[in-house]
């Protein structure tokens, strides 16, 4: 009997996770190029930057069958900055990291995620996808990292996240999600929530969301709506994104973005428009312009040129004043003219 119950014990010893196969995947986001900044109240820069076109990253995700349509997804992601080696964010994972489950019942995920308002602007209607010089954080709330604009100051991301996500409906998808603020004796405190809504069918998506944000003492909040859609004509494809931005004291503007993207070839040029109408006491109402071009050397690899000016009320020495600093959209301190040429590439 002994010697019958021996493999099931040593079978047993073994950690859980050699019992069933996970699929891991490592990838990544590698972008460096050349910046030369304007308009800063220190003078002009020419820099090597990182992060230009989109964020450079390393990442692996994983999913793991459990049966029955069910599976076990997660994902660890870490930012980093390709000119000195340096972490891009305070947390070594502080990008998207998570883990969940997913099957017929949608997808149920925990941890450090993006915000639904945001995904709206990145995936819908910024042809910039929030990066190049003219990424739309630098202007738009819904996508500012960092200073007054950021959304309840915790920048794209949200910590502490529960989110949920539906099924897709014949093109028609939500989620909602729940960011708890770990204050003990007041959970309202620094906590959040957002919902949004969507629908995708040929060449028409569209995206809305909103997202509420009380801050640390739970004193204030802040509501931020966007309506964000795209439409494929083909030869070009048409962005839209209009974003209502209320709370947080002072904080009363509207943004309005509209964009197109033309493919031709290998190549791309990208454009866009984006104006804030500041209603608070600041009037610091603002436009921008970016264009780019970007050129595939493959699948993976592409090279790009781009440049993007803002013009506005408030003067580069305001602590209102909106710059374009490279890899770090709307932190003080950048110019309002930019241009850029680099290289990224994809793994």
């Amino acid at each position: 009997m002994k010697s019958k119950l021996l493999p099931l014990a040593a079978l047993l010893a073994l950690p859980f996770g050699a019992l069933a196969q996970t699929n891991v995947t490592v990838y990544g986001f590698i972008d460096a190029g050349v910046a030369m900044e304007r308009g800063a109240a220190a003078g002009s820069v020419t820099k090597q930057a990182t992060s230009i076109s989109g964020p450079s990253r390393l990442g692996f995700k994983g999913v793991e069958d459990l049966g029955g349509g069910t599976k076990a997804i997660f994902n660890i992601e870490t930012g980093f900055n390709v000119d000195t080696g340096a972490t891009a964010t305070p947390n070594l994972f502080g990008r998207t990291t998570f883990v969940g489950l997913t099957g017929g019942f949608g997808t149920v995920t925990l941890g450090n995620q993006f915000t639904s308002l945001y995904t709206a602007l990145l995936l819908v209607g910024d042809p910039m996808r929030n990066g190049y010089a003219g990424q739309a954080g630098n202007l738009m709330n819904a996508a500012a990292v960092a200073g007054p604009r950021a959304v309840g100051g915790l920048g794209i991301f949200r910590a502490n996240t529960l989110k949920y996500k539906t099924p897709n409906f014949n093109g028609f998808d939500a989620d909602v999600a729940y960011s708890f603020g770990e204050v003990a004796g007041d959970n309202s405190k620094s906590r959040s929530y957002g919902l949004s809504a969507g629908y995708a069918n040929g060449p028409l998506v569209v995206q809305a969301s909103y997202l509420n944000t009380n801050n640390a003492l739970g004193t204030d909040s802040s509501r931020n709506s966007l309506l964000a859609a795209n439409y494929n004509f083909g030869v070009a494809k048409a962005h839209f994104a209009y974003g209502v931005n209320k709370g947080f004291a002072s904080v009363d503007n509207t943004d309005l973005l509209v964009g197109v993207s033309v493919p031709f070839g290998a190549s791309r040029v990208i454009a866009s428009y984006i104006h804030k109408n500041d209603k608070a006491a600041t009037a610091n109402d603002a436009n921008q312009i970016g264009l780019t071009y970007a050129y595939q050397l493959s699948k993976r690899t592409e090279l790009y040129a781009s440049a993007a000016r803002i013009s506005q009320n408030a003067a580069n020495t305001s602590a209102n004043f909106l710059s374009i600093t490279n890899g770090a959209p709307g932190v003080p301190g950048g110019g309002d003219r930019s241009f850029n040429v680099g290289v990224s590439h994809f793994f």
